[in-house]
């Protein structure tokens, strides 16, 4: 089956050229418009005197004992002679006027002393008129005839009948050549009114080619394997980048190309009946299905396959869109970041198990120091808590989703105090002063790990941007069945300009970079999502030099709604 690329679907190709071609050393003959309508017109009234002229040799040979009747039809034919030779193309119309009127002069002197009515011929050049000059020419030529009409009737005493005969003779070339005026008119207002179709028909056509130049570049261009398909299955056309990745002949696409399609990187082939294209061809409908091409330059790439049902048009039917995409640096990408993770998580995985190990060991020997027992036990919960925050990071490196851990009724008054005894020595080593009012007894439905680790990095945050002999207060409380948690300190502040940009990953605001503390600008994004999957909000409210409120809003339990 033939195909074409999309680059050779433009309007125009393979139309024949319709130019006039002249042999090289052949003698040149304008032969414009204007010689054309003056040959014709001559030479039809020039064939008429020639008819009128053999049937008086036949019947009345003694017509031209009078001389008038051959002088005025020489004058026709030689008239017809000089139109022929004359280089009509070099001069204007005033000098093509002078023929019919010459015309209306030699039929006068044809009629003048013939025995019967040669008025008839006059119509010709009067259409002649009519058809191509003015209304002035029109009248000048009318007028003549009149004038000869008139003249000759003075000259011959004509009785009535023969002066009706020339009344009516000329009022009917008079309306004649108006009609024909008129007719002419009308017909070059046509001409013209196409011409502007025309023109328009045609700026529309080169724009349509050029518009089709434009899309099948587009196209062409794209990293995108694209063929388009009828309803039938027949392939319309196909794009540079398919016919390359499949090594494919642009002129039969039924012929095998020189890639082979995989169920997956050294797997089995896919059969025929089963290629995503021949599916597709059948009407089957395809959403990113994954197959792997071997090409013809030896190398494995992964595809995504899809197709799109294009609605039929106003002169088309219904076609669907066959959109390969190349996957290969997704998947190799996704492959390298599983495997990073993996590395990461294991090197930090050997010191948070020595560190977990020895935390054990110690608090089995400290029985008599409650105080150091306390703090090494925080020290085991955070290890605890950083190996579950790595065994999550690695199933999400490896592209699985691990399960929604079922949510309970978290003691949120439990959580908020556990996450400042953590900190308190931090804060205390800063020299930052720590201090808390929670209402006791809040219950909230949720992950209790997920919200401690958005209550620490709310703590870390307001901690580690407040300088010494500053301070840092969480307050929580019940509003509207919600638990409202607001920590607030005094410390550096944030920009208005950059208040807005807060949430979004690794942003930093510039004062935070102008502090010199480190951070990555993923903390507030993350407590953000983690309070959006809780049905709760976060929003805060900074003043640069002042401080920073952040405040969290998280729906009470109904079992706390109960009590």
């Amino acid at each position: 089956m033939a195909m074409a690329t999309l680059d050779h679907m433009s309007a125009g190709d393979g139309e024949p050229d319709r130019r006039l071609r002249v042999p090289v050393g052949a003698p040149r003959v304008v032969t414009g418009a204007r010689t054309r309508s003056i040959w014709q017109s001559q030479l039809l009234l020039c064939a008429v005197v020639l008819v009128v002229v053999l049937v008086m040799l036949a019947l009345q040979p003694a017509q031209f004992s009078t001389g008038t009747f051959a002088i005025g039809a020489g004058g026709v034919i030689g008239l017809t002679v000089v139109t022929l030779v004359f280089p009509w193309h070099r001069v204007g119309r005033p000098i093509v006027v002078l023929v019919p009127f010459l015309d209306i002069l030699a039929i006068g002197v044809m009629q003048w002393d013939a025995g019967f009515a040669l008025d008839f011929l006059w119509a010709f050049p009067v259409v002649w008129l009519g058809s191509f000059f003015s209304i002035w020419a029109i009248m000048l030529g009318v007028g003549g005839i009149g004038a000869t009409m008139l003249l000759s009737a003075m000259l011959t005493d004509a009785d009535s009948r023969t002066m009706v005969a020339y009344i009516v003779a000329f009022l009917s070339l008079a309306f004649l050549a108006l009609a024909t005026s008129i007719s002419a008119r009308q017909t070059r207002a046509f001409k013209q009114l196409l011409r502007r179709q025309t023109a328009k028909l045609q700026d529309s056509l080169h724009g349509v080619s050029a518009q089709r130049r434009r899309v099948s570049q587009m196209f062409n261009a794209l990293d995108i394997g694209v063929a388009r398909l009828s309803a039938r299955g027949q392939v319309l056309a196909l794009n540079e980048t398919l016919v390359r990745l499949y090594g494919l002949d642009p002129e039969d696409i039924d012929q095998p190309g020189a890639a082979v399609e995989y169920d997956e990187q050294g797997g089995t082939a896919i059969p025929q009946s089963r290629r995503p294209l021949t599916r597709a061809r059948r009407g089957e409908t395809l959403d990113d299905e994954r197959v792997w091409l071997f090409d013809g330059e030896g190398e494995w790439r992964a595809l995504s396959v899809s197709t799109r049902v294009l609605p039929a048009g106003l002169d088309e039917d219904t076609t669907i869109l066959y959109l390969v995409h190349d996957v290969t640096a997704l998947i190799e990408s996704e492959r390298t970041r599983e495997k990073l993770a993996t590395v990461v998580s294991h090197e930090l995985r050997n010191p948070l198990t020595v560190i977990a190990g020895h935390t054990e060991l110690a608090l089995d020997d400290v029985d008599d120091a409650p105080q150091l027992a306390e703090h090494l036990r925080v020290i085991s919960g955070a290890a605890t808590r950083m190996d579950a925050l790595i065994a999550e990071l690695l199933t999400h490196a490896r592209g699985g989703f691990s399960a929604e851990p079922a949510w309970t009724a978290v003691d949120l008054t439990e959580l908020l105090r556990l996450s400042l005894e953590s900190f308190a020595p931090t804060a205390e080593a800063r020299g930052v002063r720590l201090t808390a009012d929670i209402e006791s007894g809040l219950l909230v439905d949720g992950d209790a790990f997920r919200l401690r680790q958005v209550i620490d990095n709310v703590l870390s945050n307001a901690i580690k941007y407040t300088g010494a002999d500053g301070s840092v207060r969480l307050v929580a409380r019940t509003v509207e069945h919600s638990a409202l948690i607001e920590v607030s300190d005094t410390g550096m502040g944030i920009d208005a300009d950059d208040l807005g940009h807060v949430f979004e990953p690794y942003f930093r605001a510039r004062s935070a970079q102008d502090s010199g503390v480190g951070g990555t600008g993923l903390g507030m994004g993350i407590a953000r999502e983690i309070l959006v999957a809780h049905r709760g909000e976060i929003g805060l409210e900074s003043t640069v030099g002042k401080g920073t409120l952040v405040r969290m809003r998280i729906p009470l339990s109904d079992a706390w709604v109960l009590i």
